[in-house]
């Protein structure tokens, strides 16, 4: 806490890792010692360890310590919250149907957010590979996430909700 003091006015603390159940992960601890932990985990894949709280009138959000999780959950939940912050209007990110050239495996009772490449010219997307949410490859070679509903799996050719990432307005 005495180094956030150290730091000065902050519209938002952004921290990576501490947030899941494990012995180390001292960030949650903290913060519902210290500050008031609005909410923690959601039903999705990855990043479900998420956190967001608020220390005295600082919001703060914990992204997950897998690399893949933290990179979707901040797409997903911190760009959002930063547009707010900035006062936009325009959608933080885009949604489109693409067919799947590949299978993608959802989980039971999660959203689940697979790491794919899509091509919008030819509206179809396949997956990265390996889906481990410690496999940053995923994250390097893909340029959208493929949505799926909790319970459920797409088959190839099926068509799939995806969310492009893209970083520029």
């Amino acid at each position: 806490l005495a180094k956030l003091e150290e730091a000065g006015p902050l519209d938002l603390l952004l921290t990576s890792g501490g947030v899941s159940m494990g012995e180390y992960d001292v960030v949650r601890k903290v913060l519902e010692r210290h500050g008031e932990v609005v909410f923690w985990k959601v039903r999705q894949q990855p990043g479900g360890p998420l956190l967001f709280a608020r220390l005295g009138g600082l919001p703060v959000l914990g992204l997950p310590g897998n690399p893949v999780s933290s990179m979707v959950t901040f797409f997903l939940y911190g760009r959002p919250f930063l547009f707010r912050l900035l006062g936009r209007t325009d959608p933080p990110y885009g949604r489109m149907r693409a067919r799947a050239l590949t299978p993608f495996k959802g989980a039971k009772g999660k959203k689940v957010f697979r790491r794919g490449v899509l091509s919008v010219a030819e509206g179809t997307v396949r997956s990265t590979g390996n889906q481990s949410s410690g496999v940053l490859r995923s994250m390097a070679f893909g340029n959208a996430l493929v949505v799926l509903p909790p319970d459920q799996d797409a088959s190839e050719g099926e068509e799939v909700e995806v969310i492009p990432l893209t970083f520029v307005p």
